[in-house]
């Protein structure tokens, strides 16, 4: 008797973390703050349930809770699109940056991966990193600390996409000069999207 009880218990807990889960995967695709959860979406969801079942529901939305919950999405992604790359058709792969400013006016660094993996091409977000001080071409070059934590070769990047801002495809020492220090063979390629907003 006691053993159901507890496992009635944990599937409900599973239910409402995965809720939780669920809920700071939009917050991040929306791209708003952390404290959006607890402040609006929550106060709101309660209501909606005590109003159309009567029952009180807790689930955790903190601003820390979502930030942490982000925070395991991205691992996860991580950790499944590494492992894709590394296997990938060849073991070819290239990669994709973009320099953007969040929500709260900071410098993100993100990079895309793509690569073919069980006969099919594949674009995936790879990794973001802070760019805090400045956005120098060395500063960008956090891509390479991230390939040596992850055993990924720059002899394995086929081809390196930027938007063409002077700190990533500048002639003299922009992201795109150190890449081909690294890795001669690489094709950089100016990003379409860019041309076609500019135009």
């Amino acid at each position: 008797m006691r053993l159901v009880s507890t496992e009635k218990f944990k599937e409900k807990n599973d239910k409402i973390t995965e809720s939780s889960y669920v809920v700071a995967l939009e917050i991040a695709k929306q791209i708003k703050k952390h404290t959006i959860g607890e402040n609006l979406i929550k106060p709101c969801a309660l209501k909606m349930v005590e109003i159309v079942l009567g029952k009180e529901m807790k689930v955790p939305l903190s601003n820390s809770t979502v930030q942490r919950r982000m925070s395991d999405i991205a691992t996860d992604i991580k950790d499944q699109v590494v492992p894709e790359i590394k296997s990938s058709t060849f073991g070819l792969f290239s990669i994709q940056l973009d320099e953007s400013t969040d929500v709260a006016s900071c410098s993100q660094l993100m990079v895309f991966a793509s690569y073919v993996h069980s006969d099919s091409f594949k674009e995936e977000f790879l990794f973001r990193s802070p760019l805090e001080l400045t956005t120098k071409a060395s500063d960008i070059l956090e891509v390479s600390s991230f390939f040596e934590s992850e055993n990924l070769s720059w002899d394995n990047v086929s081809g390196c996409c930027s938007f063409g801002a002077p700190a990533l495809f500048g002639t003299k020492s922009g992201f795109q000069v150190c890449v081909k220090k690294r890795a001669p063979k690489v094709k950089d390629i100016h990003c379409m999207i860019h041309r076609q907003a500019l135009a």
